[in-house]
């Protein structure tokens, strides 16, 4: 007997598994358009089989449910947002060596600037919606 919570949770595996291959036809079109179709095929197979991996796995395993966006409990939500903490944190790090690389050989790191930006932007944004939410 299958649950409403269990259905929920295989719409959002289906959701984010379809998102996987758009974002993998996307990668291809992107790729092919630039000239490298066989470095589209390689990113839209390897998103593609992440979609396939969290239809296949994503009843039977947690930490796959928690790829998927569908958390079983509260311990593997917390598991979630601290995973998200430290892909943010070392994102950032990412982005400032990123910037302070380009400018030690002359060139402006805009790229990286952009990005530190729109992290900026979006932590500021997150902050105070959540204070106005309550």
């Amino acid at each position: 007997m299958q649950t409403a919570g269990s259905d929920s949770r295989r719409r959002t595996r289906l959701i984010v598994a379809a998102s996987a291959c758009g974002l993998g036809v996307l990668a291809w079109a992107a790729a092919a358009a630039g000239g490298d179709f066989r470095g589209g095929l390689i990113a839209f197979v390897i998103m593609a089989a992440y979609g396939l991996l969290l239809v296949v796995l994503g009843g039977r395993s947690d930490v796959v449910s928690v790829l998927a966006g569908s958390p079983r409990d509260e311990r593997y939500s917390a598991i979630d947002i601290q995973a998200v903490a430290v892909t943010g944190f070392v994102l950032i790090l990412y982005v400032i060596a990123g910037f302070l690389w380009e400018q030690a050989h002359g060139r402006s790191g805009m790229p990286f600037t952009l990005m530190g930006a729109a992290a900026g932007v979006s932590y500021i944004g997150a902050v105070v919606y959540g204070r106005l939410r309550g």
